[in-house]
């Protein structure tokens, strides 16, 4: 599944998009979709990100993207308490303006060659990107 992804440009679809709506030859099994999906390489993210600036439907595709990994990522560090693993100030939630940047500012690294696009995960960029902004207090998982 991951290499039907890897380049797709079939018309009206793009990246993960031919998951989501089922277009370019016809549905994909559920569990196909759930593993891909769980699945996007931070260079498979470039190409989507690189769509999104000629085609709305990318990037609306994007924007969901990033915001339902950073849901998953909060109710994974809410479940782990009290040993959180990032602690955004309280009453803090980071808009989805910011998911991206954050994103952003990791990406030169995979695109100057310095990391591996093709095997890096974007929840795991994601995920860095959280811990470096909202350190936890050692003493007890929160900040101060």
């Amino acid at each position: 599944m991951a290499e039907l992804m890897r380049g797709f440009r079939g018309p009206g679809c793009v990246g993960a998009l031919l998951l989501l709506a089922g277009c370019g030859g016809g549905a994909v099994p559920a569990t196909a979709q759930a593993e891909s999906l769980n699945r996007v390489s931070v260079s498979q993210y470039m190409r989507l990100q690189a769509s999104a600036e000629d085609e709305a439907e990318s990037a609306l595709l994007l924007g969901a993207y990033v915001a339902g990994l950073f849901t998953g990522l909060e109710h994974l560090n809410r479940a782990n308490e009290p040993r959180l693993v990032f602690c955004p100030p309280r009453g803090l939630r980071p808009e989805l303006r910011d998911l991206l940047n954050f994103i952003d500012e990791a990406l030169p690294a995979y695109r100057e060659g310095l990391r591996d696009a093709d095997a890096a995960l974007i929840q795991d960029v994601l995920l860095d990107a959280l811990i470096e902004r909202f350190p936890c207090d050692p003493d007890d998982g929160r900040d101060t």
